[in-house]
């Protein structure tokens, strides 16, 4: 099989990322005043000490301590490609992922049961009171704040006792607020020192028993953008659902990679019908991740009896409004063929990673599409097989034909359609639905990002402007639903980790890619068990709308 460059060669051009010293000594000049000047040096440029990065170290160094307290030039590094300098003035990680709070949703004036509770984190008073209110007035109650923060909090406190003991040893820890704290301060660290974060999860408050569940449901996971060799994607985290509430069904919709969402749609509606003439009518619950949450809207949108029927949808680093990285890949297949002048009329938050593609390859849109493709997790190790896994949907017999026949669906994952999409479809969307969105980025580079994906994190920083938080595929911004559904939406906190820690399992994806210690040390099961435990305690498994 043609390829643009082998997967050895691959691998050590992203590994060559890393500048040298030789190659960039104007932006380690520009470092060093920075650091001398402020106490803390930034990162180098992922890209490299090249064009625009170039020029701006070159004003730092020129400019010295007093060039930075200027405040005119507050503005010029504040540029977008100029971030990289730390100079800006940033959204604090804290501000960017704040979520409602009690007090917020429970204000003096409103004294109903479940606020009492909420103020009093009396788990199991919330917890009757909340599954009170949702059989009484549905379409009330999942658009009462407060009802969406009990289950937000819920969901995160189901996720402690499952991450420190149901799903570990079985055994509760004697101080279980102390292991709880340290759960959540190595899992959600942009909550740390925030004493009114998570007022529910610190108490030992275990899950309601499923094993006498008799409720007819079924959870659909639409998978990722790229399938996995095996077709295994959420297998773990069925079985760990399975195991706390047998009564649930659980199937994987068997979509494509890079495959449009209506296409996907289509094969969601089979599997469903698959599913029910084998069980019988089942109510749904969709989970969606990155462009599967694309899949989930364009089935909800399109297909009314499958919208009917649906009760809770989740959102899991979901690509919903497109992402930055997509956007660049949709140029890359269009200027396929191009010389290095392709790099003039892309993004320009993407420029600075074309012209580092140009400076690897003369044919900048090839080699960008090769290295999107390994850091959206295809094996560029066994590419033939994984192509060939993907005939029955849309034949291809090489990589850069197969992007070519699947613009389309690389498409959906752009901002542009994803726009489109919700002009279009938006208000088409059931409001009788449960959305739930949890959102993950990377704070800590060291830990959680891949070197494989150190250019599009610095693309998606570019973009985030202000608030450059990102999952290295998606910005934080993006992540969440909000527009016609927000009144029906649980914001989840912020995790830390990449975006594929919280839903792959370990060694999911090439070892090159992301080292699997990345994913082992996620509860990536304990997240979906406590989301499955929190709908049925309060009766979403049961009740109609």
């Amino acid at each position: 099989m043609e390829r643009s460059m082998t997967a050895i060669a691959l691998v050590a051009v992203l590994a060559s990322c890393a500048p040298e010293a030789s190659d960039d000594q104007m932006c380690l000049d520009a470092v060093e005043v920075i650091e001398e000047c402020t106490g803390t040096a930034p990162a180098l440029p992922a890209e490299g000490c090249i064009g625009e990065f170039r020029t701006s170290a070159q004003e730092v160094v020129a400019g010295g301590c007093e060039g930075l307290r200027d405040p005119g030039k507050a503005d010029a590094f504040c540029s977008e490609w100029l971030r990289w300098t730390g100079l800006c003035d940033f959204v604090p990680v804290d501000e960017a992922a704040a979520v409602a709070s009690v007090a917020a949703v429970c204000p003096p004036g409103r004294t109903d049961a479940l606020c009492g509770a909420l103020h009093a984190r009396d788990v199991p008073s919330a917890r009757t009171a909340a599954a009170t209110a949702l059989a009484d007035d549905h379409a009330g109650a999942i658009r009462d704040p407060a009802f969406q923060l009990y289950l937000r909090e819920r969901i995160v406190s189901l996720l402690v006792w499952n991450g420190v003991a149901e799903l570990g040893d079985g055994a509760t820890p004697s101080n279980y607020p102390a292991a709880a704290g340290s759960f959540l301060d190595e899992h959600f660290p942009a909550y740390v020192g925030d004493e009114d974060a998570f007022p529910l999860a610190r108490t030992a408050e275990p899950p309601v028993d499923g094993w006498s569940c008799t409720t007819n449901s079924a959870i659909v996971f639409f998978p990722g953008v790229v399938r996995l060799m095996d077709r295994r994607e959420f297998e773990q985290q069925a079985e760990a659902i399975h195991a706390a509430l047998p009564c649930v069904h659980t199937i994987v919709v068997d979509t494509g990679s890079f495959v449009r969402p209506s296409v996907n749609a289509d094969r969601a509606k089979a599997a469903i019908d698959a599913l029910e003439a084998e069980v019988g009518p089942v109510d749904l619950h969709l989970i969606g991740y990155s462009q599967g949450a694309s899949n989930v809207l364009q089935t909800l949108a399109t297909m009314p009896e499958i919208a009917a029927r649906t009760r809770t949808v989740m959102t899991m680093n979901g690509a919903s409004h497109g992402s930055e990285v997509a956007d660049l890949l949709s140029d890359a297949i269009r200027g396929v063929g191009e010389a290095e002048s392709f790099c003039d009329r892309i993004l320009p938050v993407a420029q600075p990673t074309c012209a580092w593609a140009a400076s690897q390859s003369p044919r900048p849109a090839e080699f960008l599409m090769n290295v999107i493709a390994m850091t959206m997790g295809i094996p560029v190790t066994d590419l033939e097989t994984w192509i060939g896994a993907e005939d029955d949907i849309a034949a291809a017999p090489t990589m850069t034909e197969f992007f070519v026949a699947h613009l389309p669906g690389v498409g959906s994952l752009t901002t542009v359609e994803a726009e489109a999409f919700w002009a279009e479809h938006g208000e088409d969307l059931p409001q009788h639905v449960l959305y739930t969105a949890f959102r993950s980025v990377i704070t800590d580079t060291w830990a959680n990002l891949p070197l494989s994906n150190g250019l599009f994190h610095a693309l998606l920083e570019r973009a985030g402007g202000a608030t450059p938080y990102n999952d290295m595929q998606v910005r934080l911004e993006n992540q969440r639903l909000g527009g016609p559904v927000a009144e029906v939406e649980i914001v989840m906190p912020v995790a830390e980790g990449n975006h594929w820690q919280w839903e792959l399992a370990t060694g999911a994806v090439d070892e090159q890619t992301m080292p699997a210690d990345m994913t082992d040390r996620i509860p990536h099961r304990s997240l979906l068990t406590a989301y499955a435990q929190t709908l049925y305690e309060v009766g979403l498994f049961d009740i109609a709308p």
